[in-house]
């Protein structure tokens, strides 16, 4: 066995404290990355595997936009 303990894969509590920070501050992943010393790719993941998505209905939907929109009518 050798006396290393592990390869850092795991983030800690105190890590994701620091990315919902970053987040809220509004820095990109990158910033985000160099002050939990962690990799940019890192980030993205854990973000995209715990953000969570309101859903709406489809009402709440901006329409399509016309390809033609400067003749296009909304009805």
């Amino acid at each position: 066995m050798s006396n290393h303990k592990g390869n850092h894969k795991h983030l800690t509590l105190s890590q994701r404290i620091e990315i919902e920070k970053g987040l809220l501050a509004g820095n990109s992943f990158a910033t985000i990355a160099k002050m939990t010393r962690k990799d940019s790719s890192t980030i993205s993941k854990e973000v995209r595997k715990h953000s969570k998505v309101s859903e709406r209905k489809n009402m709440e939907f901006a329409p399509i936009p016309c390809a033609k929109r400067r003749e296009c009518v909304l009805m």
